[in-house]
């Protein structure tokens, strides 16, 4: 079952976010770690939104990088789901999430992985080594086994901007 709220509060967050660095939704470079229900239902919305701004469904999937407990969602992948499968590109497997941020030089970050401590500043301190503006969008999922991802959200500030925000969402 796809929830709607935390995939609308996703793209509200990102348009805040596109608005301030005065940018566009279909220049983003999105990726996303986690690539379950949550994630790929987050894209499934971002998706024709991208289109609205004149990109074809796959130029709008193309801004759209997922990255999971296996790795980057890459074609050459045996595991993937049906859902993941319309997401992935033709890509080099990665199983090295900052290795992912390195490559792929995303402009915005979405957490929804139930892998814990998934974000570390290290991450954060590396995108905002690579580019100007950086927007992070982490989510505390309540899942049946633990809390995800940040317990508390990093702040940070250097040469470009760094906006935080947090959503809460339980499951």
């Amino acid at each position: 079952m796809i929830f709607k709220e935390p995939e609308r509060v996703a793209l509200a967050g990102l348009y805040s976010a596109i608005r301030i660095t005065k940018s566009k939704l279909k220049d983003q470079r999105i990726l996303f770690m986690g690539a379950g229900e949550a994630g790929i239902g987050i894209g499934n919305v971002f998706v024709p939104a991208i289109m609205a701004e004149g990109l074809t469904e796959e130029q709008a999937r193309g801004r759209c990088w997922y990255f999971d407990v296996n790795g980057l969602i890459v074609r050459s992948r045996k595991d993937l789901t049906e859902h993941q499968l319309s997401y992935a590109h033709d890509h080099e497997p990665l199983s090295d999430f900052i290795s992912a941020v390195e490559l792929l030089r995303p402009t915005v970050i979405i957490g929804v992985s139930a892998q814990p401590k998934a974000f570390s500043r290290q991450v954060l301190e590396t995108m905002l080594d690579l580019i100007k503006s950086l927007s992070y969008l982490p989510y505390q999922i309540q899942h049946q086994r633990q809390n995800v991802l940040l317990k508390k959200p990093i702040f940070g500030r250097r040469d470009g901007q760094f906006l935080p925000a947090v959503a809460r969402f339980s499951r």
